[in-house]
């Protein structure tokens, strides 16, 4: 059986601090290389990519509670792990 996400990035070390975990990493990754699969190339695109498909990332168990991460958030993530 395929993995989903959360199990897919399960290990993964969260680099953020407490307060900004207000969204698993495993869904801002999703949504991330999703995003980046349909052509995103800034943190403002992806912002209004998840906004744009709300509904479809509710119904593969995303965002549930109808708010998405803004481009400030998705940027201080990516801009955290040591390459």
């Amino acid at each position: 059986m395929p993995m989903n996400a959360q199990e897919r990035f399960a290990d993964l070390e969260d680099p953020r601090i407490d307060h900004a975990l207000h969204y698993p990493l495993a869904s801002l990754i999703f949504l991330t290389l999703a995003a980046v699969v349909a052509d995103c190339k800034y943190f403002a695109e992806i912002d209004d990519f998840a906004e744009e498909r709300l509904r479809w990332f509710q119904r593969h168990g995303y965002f549930r509670d109808g708010r998405t991460p803004s481009h400030d958030i998705l940027s201080g993530l990516f801009r955290r792990p040591d390459p």
